[in-house]
């Protein structure tokens, strides 16, 4: 396991093989190891991969703006920041063909979600899809959706 980069808050990128920690992710299709670039700020890799977003219109993270990345290269991202009101998490992973998007919204916030394209997936949550214009919004708490 790599150690984790410490800036505001610890972020794990896990590849297929082990944990590389960074800014900014630059996967060499070259190589049979995935490499990793660190050439920015660490806020860079949370918005880039993770997607935890201030919302201009509800500032402080009063509600949050969730836009993950699913990168097809990766089988597992997990982001955390610590706001104002408590710790948001968005995390996803690969598993048979499908991803598991889990997130955290702390109490006394909202969030929106603005799932990437998915192509002919659906988005489900507890077995219905949910899949609106690829936007979706959620009150306070702890959240799975499927993409399959």
């Amino acid at each position: 396991m790599g150690r984790l980069f410490k800036c505001t808050q610890d972020i794990n990128l896990v590849s297929t093989n082990k944990i590389h920690t960074a800014a900014l992710v630059s996967i060499s299709p070259n190589t049979s190891q995935q490499a990793i670039t660190a050439n920015t700020s660490c806020v860079s890799f949370q918005l880039i991969i993770g997607g935890i977003k201030p919302d201009s219109q509800s500032p402080g993270f009063k509600n949050v703006l969730l836009t993950p990345n699913f990168i097809e290269k990766l089988q597992h991202y997990e982001s955390a920041h610590d706001g104002p009101f408590g710790k948001i998490i968005s995390a996803w992973k690969k598993v048979n063909g499908n991803i598991e998007y889990n997130i955290t919204i702390p109490a006394d916030s909202t969030a929106t979600i603005l799932f990437p394209e998915v192509g002919s997936k659906n988005v489900y949550q507890y077995g219905k899809i949910i899949y609106s214009k690829n936007i979706f919004k959620v009150p306070s708490g702890t959240y799975q959706f499927i993409i399959k």
